[in-house]
């Protein structure tokens, strides 16, 4: 088997693209031919067979097809894994690294020089990982700082196993905790943006018909995918950043980071979002992070988030106002209920059961199938019975209230169903002889006053 070895220099042994086969009849008849060879042998995965049409392909019409591009990574994959012989494998490598740059210079409606500088860094991980770590963590910066949310998550996921290699090397946290900053920052956007077009598209698809549903039912389906890749990476990533980044590991980077940069928006955004989704919200220097973010730069997160430490630290009117100003602000629908819950619970703590119960029922109004706030509207029913008296009050009556709630909650989300059956066996029903002395019979209506003022069926 021979291979032509030649390696080509971006930039430097082809031209523009004037003509996308070739300056004449002639020369376009042979591309066309090349690449219909390397179509052939790819097809049939005989990629030694490949290499030469590709690259005569690459180097005389690289503005011919995409393909020549998008399907590289495979072909050299398979010759990388198969050289025995050093010097031809490192002209492999270079030979595919170089087709990513290609592709973003020909096809940059399809490839970017962010996209190009991730593959290599991709690909010197895979194939140079002793001599090229430092180089493959800094095109990761570099990549994901021109790319944003538009990384990709395969080398969202590298680049963070590449920091964790960098970081043992060196010994170095701050390479691992800059990683994390960076990785989370584009992925977290990522998720927004998807979110939303997914959102956009499925509401679409509520009033489309025919072929055009169709098209945006695959759309939903692509979008689904990605939005799962993207959560799955960010997952893995927490999972890796983790033991590396304990909070007194935090509180002691970041403490130095925020007395240099004490009125730097940039450095507060950054500790309070590492220091909150690792769980360190009790450290002194998150906490001076938050608040200087949020005098400076007041958003649903930090008023989120401050509304949790109050209520944490038991400072229930805080809490409430900080909760309130955040479900103002936030405009994500589940970023909204998870709020109202926090909310349905300070004031369930305060004993006002009415702003309790108002609290879940705006949860009830953007998710009519959310179980858990007719279950928590329920516990605030079968907890009134020391509130509610008088007015011919019928003691227990609110059991056949709660029992609504908790029957409503599984019947509306089944994942609550043992949830809601601990809740029914617990409740103690008016006795007969009670009810009956009020003129009351099974099924009649009966409406329970007090703060509750909802009616119910005797049972």
């Amino acid at each position: 088997m021979s291979l032509l070895m030649t390696v080509f220099a971006v930039g430097v042994t082809y031209a523009q693209c004037d003509f996308k086969y070739g300056k004449n009849d002639e020369d376009s008849i042979r591309c066309l031919e090349e690449i219909n060879s390397f179509k052939v042998y790819y097809n049939s995965k005989a990629f030694a067979d490949a290499y030469t049409p590709w690259q005569f392909a690459v180097q005389n019409c690289p503005c011919s097809w995409m393909g020549l591009y998008a399907y590289a990574q495979s072909m050299f994959d398979a010759l990388i894994k198969e050289e025995q012989d050093d010097a031809r494998r490192n002209i492999l490598i270079d030979s595919l690294i170089a087709s990513f740059y290609i592709y973003a210079r020909y096809f940059p409606e399809n490839s970017t020089l962010g996209r190009a500088k991730g593959m290599e860094a991709y690909n010197l991980m895979r194939h140079r990982q002793k001599d090229g770590l430092e180089r493959a963590h800094k095109l990761f910066i570099e990549a994901i700082e021109l790319e944003g949310e538009n990384t990709q998550p395969i080398i969202l996921n590298t680049f963070f196993s590449a920091a964790e290699i960098f970081m043992k090397r060196t010994g170095d946290t701050t390479i691992i905790i800059e990683a994390y900053e960076l990785a989370t920052d584009a992925l977290d956007a990522a998720i927004t943006s998807i979110k939303a077009k997914l959102d956009e598209t499925q509401t679409l698809l509520e009033t489309t018909t025919g072929n055009e549903k169709t098209k945006l039912e695959k759309e939903v389906e692509r979008l689904t995918k990605e939005l799962e890749a993207y959560r799955n990476t960010l997952n893995n990533i927490e999972l890796k950043f983790t033991p590396y980044a304990p909070c007194s590991v935090l509180e002691k980077v970041y403490s130095k980071k925020l007395e240099t940069n004490k009125e730097n928006l940039s450095v507060a955004r950054k500790v309070v979002k590492v220091m909150a989704k690792a769980g360190c919200m009790e450290s002194t220097t998150f906490v001076e992070a938050l608040t200087f973010l949020h005098q400076s730069e007041p958003s649903a997160q930090t008023a989120f988030l401050l509304g949790n430490l109050s209520f944490k630290h038991n400072e229930f009117e805080a809490s409430l106002k900080y909760f309130s100003e955040a479900a103002n602000l936030f405009e994500d629908k589940e970023d909204k209920i998870k709020t109202y819950h926090l909310q349905g619970l300070v004031y369930q703590k305060l004993n006002q059961y009415p702003n309790a119960r108002t609290a879940f029922e705006r949860i009830l109004e953007l998710d009519p199938n959310n179980g858990e706030a007719h279950l928590m509207i329920g516990d605030l029913y079968r907890n009134s019975g020391r509130l509610c008296s008088g007015d011919d009050y019928l003691p227990g009556s609110v059991a056949w209230l709660a029992a609504d709630k908790y029957n409503e909650a599984k019947r509306v989300d089944p994942s609550k169903t043992e949830a809601a059956n601990e809740r029914l066996r617990s409740l103690s029903y008016p006795d007969k002889t009670q009810w009956f002395m009020r003129g009351l019979s099974e099924g009649d209506s009966y409406t329970i006053r007090c703060w509750i003022q909802r009616s119910t069926r005797v049972r």
